[in-house]
């Protein structure tokens, strides 16, 4: 334990030199009063603000065009006096977004879990933060993100020695399909682990498995999902596998960690972090640390309920996300296995990554073993190539893969699901 940790630091204090000052500070606010935290999310706005304004061609022509200078922003509730902005906005905008010499950034992209992914570049301090505000929540179940832990999550195709790599130096090992003897592996490492992480709807399936197999329970500090929906109905079948019930962790790429359940049920709002507005049930965040690409008043794509009221029994003020929907993982079968709907978004990433291409995408599943990925575009031979690779390589001929393209795709308002069963 004392290896895995040193190592973390050691890669924190490369990658992430104000971690452990970004921690500290998250901490020290954890009991804040909400007049307290509402003080220290003004201070952060007004700084993004002015960076915004001064070094961002997009944002200084927004407040020239709208008769605007920093001065104007003087409470929480100025923020309103800019437009929310969606996603196709920020990546079409995203190079006058930039703000150039703001030091050291790290490559990002969303999972597209909206149909929409993209590629964008974080500041340390707003790759720091979002891992402190993390932290703070890891350390309400007395965990670290150095301890043992399962990971349930996709990789890219073709990384899988780097994915293996990478989890090793983080003292990690993940699990990326059902098969009887995976899942088997994954549950005796469980044993020696503390916690488990990753999507909701696999950590779910990952339950139902383990005890269908009497390969339970494997007590664990912790249980945490994180983007898709956590329904309550999954719930016995986590308890009965892992001894506790698993709690939500709520954020994105682009925003960083937005809120984080507490050990009595409620989302807390990271509002160190992040300002969280609700647009007709959409949520709309200003991420308070991106230094190198201010996100004001955006668009996520979730509908989102904002409780301000409730005072929870753990003693913090933070703002409570009352509930998120939106995000709903669901599963792939195949002729023979089944596969989590998160691969749909991996193929597509594999697309993103090694092309840079943008698109839209959809899969749906009308009967097992067929699926049929739609897109707003047709995509190019080269595009193609990609996704019938990755789908092979994900599926191995399990799953037999139409593509097609709908370019009304793109025209819906509400956030669609990237992946459909009606199975």
């Amino acid at each position: 334990m004392i290896f895995a940790e040193t190592i973390y630091k050691l890669g924190a204090k490369k990658r992430n030199p104000t971690l452990a000052a970004r921690y500290g500070e998250f901490k020290a606010s954890e009991k804040a009063s909400r007049e307290e935290l509402e003080a220290i999310q003004l201070r952060k706005l007004k700084r993004l603000i002015a960076l915004a304004y001064e070094k961002t061609a997009f944002y200084r022509r927004l407040f020239d065009e709208r008769g605007l200078t920093p001065d104007d922003f003087k409470t929480l509730d100025d923020l309103q006096k800019l437009p929310i902005l969606d996603k196709e906005t920020v990546r079409a905008r995203a190079e006058e977004m930039r703000v150039p010499d703001c030091g050291p950034t790290v490559y990002s992209e969303t999972s597209g879990t909206t149909g929409t992914p993209f590629v964008f570049y974080k500041s340390e301090e707003w790759d720091s933060a979002a891992r402190a505000a993390q932290m703070r929540g890891y350390s309400w179940y007395g965990v670290a993100p150095w301890d043992r832990n399962g990971y349930l999550w996709g990789r890219t195709c073709g990384a899988g020695l780097k994915t293996r790599l990478s989890d090793a130096l983080v003292n990690r090992f993940r699990l990326f399909s059902y098969d009887a003897d995976e899942v088997a592996r994954f549950a005796r490492k469980l044993r020696r682990a503390d916690y488990l992480e990753g999507y909701s709807s696999m950590i779910y399936n990952l339950a139902k498995e383990i005890n269908a197999r009497g390969l339970g329970p494997v007590p664990l500090k912790m249980i945490k999902g994180t983007s898709d929906k956590v329904f309550e109905s999954y719930q016995s079948e986590v308890e009965r596998a892992f001894g506790g019930r698993m709690i939500n962790e709520y954020g994105a790429s682009e925003t960083g960690l937005i809120a984080y359940e507490c050990p009595h049920g409620h989302m807390h709002v990271a509002m160190e972090n992040v300002i969280v507005e609700v647009d007709d049930g959409d949520a709309v965040i200003t991420n308070l640390h991106s230094t190198s690409m201010p996100l004001i008043r955006y668009r996520l794509g979730d509908r989102i309920t904002l409780d301000r009221e409730t005072r929870c029994p753990c003693g913090m003020a933070h703002e409570i996300i009352g509930e998120v929907s939106g995000r709903i993982g669901a599963t792939i079968f195949g002729r023979e296995g089944k596969y989590p709907g998160s691969t749909v978004s991996y193929i597509v990433k594999s697309m993103v990554v090694k092309l840079g291409s943008s698109v839209l995408f959809q899969g749906v599943q009308e009967e097992k073993g067929k699926l049929t990925l739609c897109f707003d575009r047709p995509l190019t031979p080269q595009e193609r190539s990609v996704v019938d690779g990755a789908c092979a390589h994900y599926f191995g001929g399990d799953v037999e893969v139409t593509v097609t393209c709908d370019p009304a795709l793109g025209g819906r308002i509400e956030k669609f699901r990237y992946f459909i069963s009606r199975v």
